[in-house]
């Protein structure tokens, strides 16, 4: 199979970073992050304005709408320094004015205090059988756990244990051994001397942490009549995405009926791709992916077929090419007379269109190679006289179908002139003279 390879934009190659951009309104309100997610999805990114297509976007807005600014896109970078795809800012169209920079407030941490259990051991001694604090124990030694609060106790008891003076509760488990039915020491302690255990828990101070906080982070929007404001970057409006308009090469192979189309996949999610075809009757298919085969198509027509890359519901530009299918080749050729210097040849016309036939004749030469003589066209009718030819000479000719530059394969014959009189006379004679005789030495 023949394959037909073309580009169609010139002046890509010869500027290699031009690129025509492209701009699509969005009606549908979005944050300024969910704005950016789609425009990166369905085109390339929000837009990004410059002095020549500030004029454009301005006559196709009807309210204020997110371009593709923020104060920062990373904690490094300064405000207002960069576009959403990279690209510096050369223009600027604020109102009023340009914003200050970012507001900072102190945002005060506080630390967990740190936890410090301890485990205290208390031996009583001397404690008198009746004290103040009315406390009711029991006499017959039995364990208990009582909560105390020590509202009035002093620092230093005279039962030799130390508590806290504001109200601070403990546990502490006790064993009676000699403590009277009713008491009122106001400490839960053992009366004869025995240990008890009891958990106190102490806190550090709280720590204190000030570090800086933005306030707000905001982006920028352009009102319908030119100039860009702050906005918070959670509110939603309508927005504008760009593109680069899609440049890419197809390709064919084909043959006489059937043709193989090839051609680039664009960046981005495409769904699918939508193949239009013209030319010997018209086709409109969808299809998945590349390549997809055409079939049925009729010799020596021309044809022209656009692919369409479909990527968000959005066709992108079409990648075109044209091309001619193969003519057939010409049948039942033969030899119709054929004198010393001339051969009449006819034949049939194959199925399907051509324009023209092309007749080459080959000459076979002796000791040197074969000569073929350049393309002799015909206009469309199945018949030629091949002429100029030497007497007694054996030659090949060829006879094909032609539409546009694309050509049929062969069809051949050999034709063999007739000898002429002179040469048919007996050899060493020429007419009635006398024969001819060896030159003596």
């Amino acid at each position: 199979m023949d394959k037909v390879s073309i580009l169609f934009i010139i002046a890509p190659l010869l500027l290699p970073c031009w690129s025509e951009r492209q701009f699509f309104h969005q009606s549908r309100n979005a944050s300024w992050a969910e704005a950016r997610q789609h425009c990166q999805v369905c085109y390339k990114d929000l837009v990004t304005m410059s002095y020549d297509n500030s004029l454009p976007l301005v006559e196709g807005a009807k309210s204020p709408q997110w371009i593709g600014l923020r104060e920062t896109f990373n904690e490094t970078d300064a405000p207002w320094s960069a576009w959403a795809n990279g690209d510096p800012i050369t223009f600027q169209n604020w109102y009023p004015v340009k914003p200050p920079p970012p507001v900072v407030e102190p945002c005060t941490t506080i630390a967990a205090p740190t936890v410090d259990t301890r485990k205290t051991t208390l031996t009583t001694k001397g404690l008198p059988e009746t004290s103040s604090s009315g406390f009711t124990g029991t006499a017959s030694g039995d364990t208990q756990k009582k909560a105390l609060t020590n509202t009035a106790l002093p620092e230093t008891s005279s039962s030799g244990f130390t508590g806290t003076a504001s109200g601070d509760s403990l546990q502490t488990a006790l064993t009676n051994t000699a403590l009277p039915e009713t008491s009122s020491s106001g400490f839960t302690g053992t009366a004869s001397g025995e240990t008890s255990s009891f958990t106190q828990t102490y806190y550090s101070d709280m720590t204190f942490l000030t570090t800086p906080q933005y306030v707000r982070e905001d982006c920028v929007a352009m009102h319908h009549f030119g100039p860009w404001v702050e906005e918070d970057c959670n509110t939603e409006l309508p927005y504008i995405c760009y593109d680069d308009r899609y440049y890419g090469i197809a390709s064919v192979d084909r043959d006489a009926t059937t043709a193989t189309l090839s051609w680039e996949t664009p960046s981005g999610i495409i769904s699918s791709y939508r193949v239009e075809v013209h030319g010997g009757g018209s086709l409109n298919v969808s299809v998945d992916s590349s390549p997809y085969q055409i079939s049925n198509m009729t010799p020596g027509t021309k044809y022209e077929v656009r692919v369409f890359a479909v990527k968000c519901d959005r066709e992108l530009n079409s990648q075109n090419i044209s091309f001619i299918t193969k003519p057939e080749t010409p049948y039942n050729l033969t030899v119709e007379n054929n004198t010393e210097t001339s051969a009449a040849l006819r034949w049939e016309r194959p199925v399907g269109d051509l324009e023209r036939y092309c007749v080459r004749v080959e000459k076979k030469e002796r000791r040197i190679r074969d000569v073929t003589d350049p393309c002799n066209y015909y206009p469309d009718k199945e018949e030629a006289v091949v002429k100029d030819l030497t007497p007694g000479n054996k030659y090949t000719v060829y006879v094909l179908s032609v539409t546009g530059d694309v050509e049929s394969e062969n069809a051949s014959i050999t034709v063999l002139t007739s000898e002429s009189a002179d040469c048919r006379l007996p050899r060493g004679r020429h007419g009635d003279g006398p024969l001819s005789s060896k030159a003596s030495r």
